[in-house]
């Protein structure tokens, strides 16, 4: 194996990353460059593998997706499987996005440099290499570990939201594809996917809201009867107290078993001071909607928590909040708060007071106030529009008493 020749190649290739006309990982022609047979062992010793963090990585990463792109030049071993233990973790590692890309409020004092558009390319070009190193790994050797399986899930799932900007179209199809392979095998091991669903819950996300709390649940992810006011602590950074936000930016993707662990980073999420982090709350929140019976929101009596979690949102107007944020976040909110009422109150069900009482405040704290404060910007205005007819139509011919706010 020429190695040298290997790393001279894979440099010039992660300086020209920020070309769109230049491959992201090594041409097939290099290949000439690599022996007949070698083993994964061999591959790990020579490549002597740098830290996920290091400047080096991305070379690492176009060097060993060569050196396994061709399954049957690779012999296992005696001691493949830890090798390749140890190349799923350090892969997944290293494609994790940055603590760079997190989003940041026009008020948040822990906010760095944004990330130039070549830096953006190259973290781009690495999450592709990595993930098709993974995925030529896969085809050499599975995972049969269930904790190196969420580890790799946690990765892959990053990738699979075409609106994060690490995210590429090349890099969704990848990670798609091989977090299809990796449900089959957690449903070979656990004999479906909420084994996998509520490791992932506990052993992933839950630590890193831990330090997140919020009052208005109990332990068991229900409504709290009187909750405490929020505690703060002189000494804790916020950096600290997130790590979701600051750190691990890519964990902003069987519900009532797991509702303890969904819930709470939920809520955090929502009650963020980010616009693009509330967003992304309010989107799941629809999503957790759609898996949750009303009765099970009347038991745990999160509907009003959810639904005070959600209406501040609508107050996030021009020009205390730029346009653009308060655009995006209220086209979450609103769609979130009407998927809130179906769940809570269903139409046709036996709660037509509250049903119509959650429109109307909707209506009059919600759009008409939003006008009244935001009504000369006219996208904002022509939004609010829109929900006016949403609401009409939902609200019926009793939607006539709101007439005399706009006269």
């Amino acid at each position: 194996m020429d190695i040298q020749r290997l790393r001279d190649a894979a440099q010039e290739t992660v300086g020209k990353a920020s070309n769109p006309e230049w491959s992201a990982c090594l041409p097939d022609h290099m290949e000439n460059a690599l022996s007949d047979f070698t083993t994964l062992t061999l591959v790990f010793n020579t490549v002597r593998l740098s830290n996920a963090s290091s400047n080096t990585v991305h070379e690492d990463l176009l060097v060993v997706e060569l050196c396994l792109r061709n399954p049957k030049r690779i012999d296992f071993g005696p001691s493949g499987g830890e090798t390749a233990q140890k190349l799923y973790r350090w892969t997944t590692e290293a494609i994790i996005p940055s603590k760079s890309f997190a989003k940041r409020s026009q008020f948040d004092t822990n906010a760095g440099p944004p990330l130039q558009a070549d830096e953006v390319a190259r973290a781009r070009a690495k999450a592709l290499v990595g993930l098709r190193l993974l995925r030529n790994l896969y085809q050499i050797v599975s995972i049969s570990q269930p904790q190196l399986l969420v580890t790799v899930v946690v990765g892959l799932a990053t990738f699979t939201d075409p609106d994060d900007a690490w995210t590429t179209p090349e890099a969704r199809k990848e990670a798609v594809s091989l977090l299809g392979d990796c449900l089959e095998i957690s449903k070979s091991i656990h004999k479906g996917t909420n084994g996998l669903v509520t490791a992932l819950l506990r052993e992933e996300i839950r630590p890193l809201f831990a330090k997140s709390k919020n009052t208005a649940l109990t332990q068991q992810g229900r409504k709290a009867i009187n909750p405490l006011p929020e505690k703060f602590e002189a000494s804790e950074q916020e950096t600290d107290i997130k790590p979701w936000k600051y750190r691990h930016v890519h964990i902003a993707s069987t519900v009532e078993d797991n509702w303890p662990l969904i819930v709470p980073p939920l809520l955090t999420l929502i009650d963020d001071e980010t616009t693009e982090y509330k967003s992304k709350g309010c989107e799941l929140l629809i999503l957790l909607l759609k898996a949750t019976h009303p009765d099970f929101l009347r038991r745990t009596g999160l509907g009003e928590v959810f639904q005070d979690a959600v209406m501040p949102c609508l107050s996030y107007l021009p020009t205390l909040t730029p346009e653009e944020e308060s655009l995006q976040l209220l086209g979450a909110a609103y769609p979130t708060l009407i998927a809130l009422l179906d769940v809570r109150y269903p139409e046709g069900g036996g709660d037509c007071k509250q049903r119509t009482a959650f429109l109307d405040r909707l209506l009059r704290q919600g759009v008409l106030k939003g006008y009244v404060h935001a009504g000369e910007h006219v996208r904002i205005a022509e939004f609010l529009v829109l929900q006016i007819a949403v609401l009409v139509n939902l609200i019926g011919i009793s939607s006539v008493k709101h007439l005399k706010a706009r006269l």
